[in-house]
């Protein structure tokens, strides 16, 4: 019988993760520096509404709260890294090594079977796993390191000392890990190319709640071809390269629309205005973000390193085609022309070239839908909790 602790400083879908072990019967705790709404009640509603959103999302209630474990105080730090220009690697390295200390001694204390540990903040977490003979998991959410270095053209000899210490963690907590678990097989291969054992690389890709996305009836799409990027808009993400492309579309289809979902602030420093064209809608939650797709034509994202991309299984489970780059882990739930397109990224005239191929026949566009969603059924979170089990239940109890 495997007993196995999951820390994540953040959540995410470590969750789900989480929660397939409590089906399982393997569960013992889970601890992060997030909290969740309940967790939270007590405070004003003013300050409540200045809180991350993150607390909205994956509600703690779906596990035991008597095996829940919340480090208050680290989450601070790790927020205020996100703007404190040269001296955000500083802080949100003291934030993960708070933490990791932290779970180590949980590990010492409650000797788990398997540990399953967070990437650049379970470094001690890791060796406190093989000081109690447990198993030790590494969720490496990102490509490895020296790719997304390479993708993004960094200099590692200009980075920040905190940096370059994030990284060496990274290699130190691959070389201690007896299982590397990548959310697409793009992810596994840029671990392995890197010379990571490929025998304990997996690829477990993620998920989506297909039944919440599924579209509720018939489809009442009308009007002009309509466009929809979804996320925290970003060089990384592609955005500055998805407005050429679309600045270039309306010259030939002048009525096309671009609705982007996600912080307007951010989004307004890479899109124009807002007008008949570009529609912004700030941050969504699931439901309204479901609701949305199922009015949109297509999915944009473009990005130039995405590990995974959920909201592209997301717009599948909901009959949205997507264009997304190659340098997309989820590009692998696409089939050219069934369900959507995979391009070159930083290529402005190929994702210009293909926004425009599909607003000219937008009938066809739009009579993808069935073959979107059935696509997404293997990406729901049902999927990823099956095969989360697989990958722990391949580890031998006791095997240290």
């Amino acid at each position: 019988m495997h007993r196995v602790l999951i820390a994540h400083p953040m959540r995410q879908y470590a969750l789900e993760f989480a929660a397939a072990m409590h089906e399982a019967g393997w569960f013992q705790s889970f601890l992060t520096m997030l909290p969740d709404e309940e967790s939270v009640g007590w405070l004003p509603a003013p300050v409540r509404r200045r809180l991350p959103t993150a607390l909205a999302r994956n509600p703690l209630s779906r596990l035991p709260r008597s095996m829940v474990r919340i480090l208050n105080g680290p989450l601070l730090l790790a927020k205020a890294s996100q703007k404190a220009g040269r001296l955000g690697p500083g802080l949100e390295l003291m934030a993960w090594t708070i933490f990791d200390r932290w779970v180590a001694r949980a590990v010492r204390k409650s000797r788990p079977s398997v540990v399953v540990g967070y990437e650049m903040c379970c470094l001690e977490t890791l060796r406190a796993a093989r000081e109690v003979g447990a198993a030790g998991i590494l969720d490496a959410a990102a490509f490895e390191y020296r790719h997304q270095d390479n993708q993004l053209g960094l200099d590692r000899k200009r980075l920040p000392a905190a940096e370059i210490e994030l990284r060496r963690r990274k290699d130190a907590e691959i070389a201690l890990a007896d299982r590397i678990v990548c959310c697409s097989a793009a992810a596994r291969d840029s671990y392995v190319r890197a010379g990571a054992d490929s025998c304990k690389v997996v690829a477990n890709p993620l998920g989506c709640d297909t039944r919440l996305f599924a579209p509720s009836g018939p489809d009442r799409r009308s009007g002009p071809v309509k466009f929809v990027f979804v996320g925290t808009a970003s060089h990384r993400k592609g955005a500055d390269s998805l407005h050429q492309a679309f600045a270039s579309l309306i010259e030939a289809h002048p009525d096309a629309q671009l609705h982007v979902a996600g912080d307007q602030r951010i989004a307004g420093e890479f899109f124009s205005a807002p007008n008949q064209n570009l529609i912004f809608h700030g941050k969504l939650g699931q439901a309204d973000l479901a609701a949305l797709c199922w009015r949109m034509d297509c999915l944009v994202l473009p990005s130039l390193l995405d590990s995974f991309g959920m909201v592209v299984v997301e717009a599948l489970a909901a009959g949205l085609p997507a264009i997304v780059t190659s340098a997309v882990g989820a590009a692998e739930a696409i089939e050219p022309g069934v369900n959507g397109w995979v391009i070159e990224p930083r290529s402005v005239p190929d994702l210009a070239r293909q926004m425009r191929e599909v607003s000219a026949d937008i009938v066809h566009l739009r009579a993808m839908r069935a073959d979107c969603i059935a696509s997404a059924v293997d990406y729901d979170w049902r999927s990823y909790r099956a095969r989360a089990i697989e990958i722990v239940g391949s580890l031998s109890p006791g095997a240290r």
